[in-house]
Formats: C-alpha cells, sequence, structure tokens
C-alpha cells in the first residue's frame, strides 16, 4: 500500500459539495446564456470552418424564414445574394485569419418566401475556428429610408422650379377687355 500525503485542509466531504455547488452554478449560468439566446430579437447563427451552419437560434428562424432544421448542414452562401457572395467570403476569409477580429456590415439573404432581405450583422471568430454571426433584418428601414430620400429628391426638384415658388399670375382677362 502506498504511502499518499493528503493536504492538512483536505475534507472529500467538502470537496463533494464544492462540486455540487459549482455544478449547479454552471447549470445555472448555461440557463441563462441559453434563455438570452432563445430569446433575442437578434438572430443569431454560429457557422463551422467550411461555411456550414451547425446553429441557429428561434430569432433567426423568424428573420430568414427556415426552421433551423431545414437550414443546419447548409451553405451559408447558398442564402445570400449574388452581388454580395464576394463580401461575405472576404469577410469571412479575413475573421479566419484574423482569430480577434470582428467583422461588420449588411447584406441581402433569400427569405424563404423567396424576397430578399436586407441583414445587418456582425460575425465574430470563435476559438474552435467557427464564426457566430448576429444580424437583424433591416429591410423595412431600408425602404423607409429610400422612401424618404425619393421624396426629399422630388420636392428639391419641384422647388427649384421658379415658377412654383411664386405664386401663379392672375390670367383672369380685364374687365371691359373680353
Amino acid at each position: 500500500m502506498s504511502n499518499i500525503a493528503l493536504p492538512s485542509d483536505h475534507h472529500p466531504v467538502r470537496d463533494v459539495s464544492m462540486h455540487r455547488a459549482d455544478e449547479e452554478r454552471l447549470r445555472e449560468s448555461e440557463a441563462l446564456y441559453r434563455s438570452l439566446i432563445e430569446n433575442t430579437s437578434d438572430g443569431i447563427a454560429i457557422i463551422d470552418v467550411d461555411g456550414i451552419f451547425s446553429y441557429i437560434n428561434p430569432a433567426y428562424e423568424r428573420i430568414w424564414g427556415w426552421a433551423a432544421d431545414e437550414l443546419i448542414g447548409q451553405q451559408f452562401v447558398e442564402l445570400i445574394h449574388p452581388d454580395d457572395i464576394a463580401l461575405s467570403r472576404a469577410t469571412l476569409g479575413r475573421l479566419m485569419t484574423e482569430p480577434d477580429g470582428v467583422s461588420g456590415g449588411e447584406i441581402r439573404v433569400r427569405h424563404k418566401d423567396g424576397s430578399w432581405r436586407i441583414v445587418d450583422g456582425t460575425a465574430k471568430r470563435l476559438p474552435n475556428g467557427s464564426i457566430v454571426s448576429n444580424s437583424r433584418d433591416v429591410t423595412e428601414r431600408r425602404q423607409i429610408e429610400q422612401a424618404v430620400t425619393t421624396i426629399r429628391r422630388t420636392r428639391t426638384v419641384t422647388l427649384g422650379i421658379p415658377r412654383l415658388r411664386q405664386p401663379l399670375p392672375d390670367v383672369r382677362p380685364e374687365k371691359g377687355t373680353a
């Protein structure tokens, strides 16, 4: 039998109790983070090193219209507007070479109904090489901004016509000349 010297402050019962308390704190922490991820209005996805969806939260499903089981295992770039693919690939490539890098911007993505949605997102590389993406649908906001811009342009053009800035002249015939 070997002689193992235990520290004088070693108490097996206390060690088990501390281990159980640590496990409980870990469970509580996991529940808190799960609640934050599942109840946020931002879409959160994890894309693995091959560009394949590996996780999607419920908000992501609402934004894109696809259920998690329809997207998990699919290539991320397949849903990106053709004009935005080069930008997305460049961003992912940059994140792969800059482990602490964060990248953000807007891209257009295909909704399940076939429409294109504008999403504003931020992406960061995780320690395992995957990318976590946080995004929100800004399509409606961009449409409103475009409408306001159009109205302003129209108003500027209209107000730029000199005759429309002044009252119209009275073109009624003078009394006695008609």
